[in-house]
């Protein structure tokens, strides 16, 4: 099952990561009246990120991750990674247009995070994340997931 308890989330990176979604909430409010944005999800155990990337190889489904949970961790283990969904209402939009993606990476940016859609290959338009360069903040989130019990 997807997380989606924000609290589960390392304080600055949830910090920032709602900051986001703020903006791109009011956004939306202006631009796309009835439209919304959802943590649809954060933190995930090596179980589930496992079980996310046999999706598409072992289990029905697409590939929706290039990262397999032990040899290859996702960043969303560590607790500075979530995804984001956009409503119409209660309905979830499974190709939101463009414009509104972008805007995405924008908030997301103007945080100093990383979003999905940057990258070169195997863009996550939904995908945020804390800048893999930052060391510091990793080693801190893996101490505090400790403290936590999700790990």
């Amino acid at each position: 099952m997807p997380d989606r308890d924000p609290n589960h989330l390392y304080p600055e990176f949830r910090a920032k990561f709602f900051s986001a979604m703020e903006e791109m909430a009011n956004w939306l409010s202006i631009h796309k009246p009835g439209y919304g944005i959802q943590i649809i999800e954060g933190f995930r155990s090596t179980a589930r990120q496992k079980e996310l990337y046999a999706q598409g190889r072992t289990t029905p489904g697409a590939i929706v991750t290039q990262k397999n949970g032990t040899t290859n961790k996702s960043n969303h283990q560590s607790a500075l990674a979530a995804d984001v969904g956009i409503f119409k209402g209660k309905s979830y939009i499974e190709d939101p247009e463009a414009r509104i993606m972008d805007y995405w990476g924008h908030c997301l940016r103007a945080q100093g995070l990383v979003w999905g859609g940057d990258w070169k290959t195997f863009k996550d338009y939904p995908h945020c994340e804390w800048p893999t360069t930052d060391k510091a903040t990793y080693a801190k989130a893996k101490q505090w997931m400790k403290e936590q019990g999700l790990v």
